[in-house]
């Protein structure tokens, strides 16, 4: 579990607020999955020139930067956009 705020007062919570959890694992097992992508046009956020504007790409919040960049990809033709996950700085996302 990571050290934030949030998951300390939930891992708190969950294991004193509780008689029938107390001393219990807080621990969820997670199924993660890897696969393989190609498209005809596809563009890579990660990688330059694009990973030069990685700052906008991974705003937690304004958005405004991908969503112009969306709507160019659709113009252009483009059909998979790679990017960098917002959540997880060390994973990557493909939507289709």
């Amino acid at each position: 579990m990571r050290d934030t705020p949030i998951d300390s007062q939930f891992s708190h919570k969950l294991r004193l607020d509780s008689e029938g959890l107390s001393g219990r694992s807080a621990t969820v097992e997670l199924t993660l999955f890897e696969f393989a992508a190609a498209a005809d046009k596809a563009i890579d956020l990660s990688r330059p020139p694009l990973s030069s504007d990685r700052a906008a790409w991974t705003h937690p919040s304004d958005d405004s930067a991908t969503q112009a960049l969306a709507e160019q990809a659709r113009h252009a033709g483009i059909t998979t956009i790679r990017y960098q996950s917002v959540r997880d700085p060390d994973g990557f996302c493909w939507p289709c």
